[in-house]
């Protein structure tokens, strides 16, 4: 303790070698005189912590978010059976040393967030297998790199609220997601390509909540959400996503904003339940108003739902045989005579045996 306390700047209230340490502001103790909790958020504290501070063998929990502390964090590493809580975010760290957080068992909250200045690392899935009882985790804007592994989050059980916002991840969304009682999910803002593939991954998990996974690169189609009973905020905008909105994610009694903007949506535009704050332009929806679309644009994306293929054929707008380049943008593949599609060219798909929708004359 004398170590921290001749490294923080200003010497926070009441702390001096004077005074019994378990009697500084912040400081808390058990019978034995041995710290169990640093507390000191929002401090104005600068400095950096001393690297012993894992000899605190009976740490419980360190509180020192919204302070300046700056250099490498220590390393936690020997708290394996005490330390719970890990709250340093909103500070000016520049290195998470290898091994950091390895073999902290009863770890619940871990929060790095907005430490800007971070060196490169990726998620520290070795160090924290072991820690089953996490609950909360938070690293968004520390500067993380790389793919999340397919199946990290059978590691987790307990956790249920994760969150990586603004950082460089790339990859596809795990699949261990599917069955994990994550409720709050935030992966938005992906710097470089971010992440991609599909949501499909989403539709399974019953306890989520908050799912914020625009500014990425998502593709594909929105599944099927019926069995997101208590989603009640979806952010989906600026992806890649195309073809209909599910007619299941209309229907969730739970939702209360979602945002649809800038994807490749068609069909016909959503109507959702009474109160839900929805943004859904700009997409492809075939009319600025609600309604069924035109016959002949129905049937073009359902050709696009036979190929797997939702966005194969974009229109935008309700009529599939006029329209500017804008609102059409595959026009070479479709010729109409007196209004009416006479005939399209799929060369450009694969071949495989298809049921195609059934043209009317």
């Amino acid at each position: 303790m004398s170590d921290l306390l001749k490294a923080l700047t200003p010497t926070p209230t009441g702390w001096s070698n004077n005074t019994n340490y378990c009697k500084w502001k912040g400081i808390s103790c058990d019978s034995s005189q041995s710290v169990t909790s640093i507390v000191l958020p929002s401090s104005s504290l600068s400095g950096t912590l001393p690297p012993n501070i894992n000899c605190l063998t009976n740490l419980n929990h360190i509180d020192l978010h919204n302070n300046s502390l700056y250099g490498p964090l220590p390393s936690f590493y020997g708290l394996f059976f005490n330390l719970q809580t890990i709250s340093l975010g909103h500070n000016n760290f520049t290195l998470v040393p290898a091994g950091c957080f390895y073999g902290i068992y009863d770890l619940r909250t871990l929060n790095l967030s907005n430490n800007l200045n971070l060196k490169n690392w990726v998620f520290p899935i070795k160090d924290l297998a072991n820690s089953g009882s996490l609950h909360t985790l938070d690293l968004e804007a520390t500067n993380m790199m790389g793919d999340l592994q397919s199946e990290m989050f059978d590691s987790f059980p307990n956790l249920h609220t994760f969150i990586i916002s603004h950082n460089q991840i790339g990859g596809n969304l795990p699949q261990s997601l599917r069955k994990s009682a994550v409720r709050y999910l935030q992966l938005d803002n992906q710097g470089g390509y971010g992440i991609g593939g599909t949501i499909d991954v989403i539709s399974s998990m019953s306890n989520l909540s908050q799912a914020w996974l625009h500014e990425n690169s998502f593709t594909g189609r929105i599944p099927n959400m019926s069995k997101c009973t208590n989603l009640s905020d979806l952010q989906l905008q600026s992806n890649y996503l195309s073809g209909l909105v599910p007619p299941s994610l209309l229907a969730l009694s739970s939702l209360n904003i979602i945002s649809l903007d800038n994807n490749i949506l068609q069909g016909p535009r959503p109507v959702f339940h009474k109160g839900v704050k929805a943004t859904l332009e700009p997409n492809y929806f075939c009319r600025s108003d609600v309604g069924p679309c035109d016959s002949q644009v129905m049937i073009l994306l359902e050709i696009s739902e036979a190929f797997e293929r939702p966005g194969l054929l974009l229109i935008k707008g309700n009529n599939a045989c006029t329209g500017t380049d804008e609102q059409y943008p595959n026009r070479g593949l479709i010729r109409c005579e007196r209004g009416k599609i006479v005939s399209i060219d799929l060369g450009i798909c694969y071949q495989r045996e298809l049921s195609l929708p059934h043209f009317p004359i």
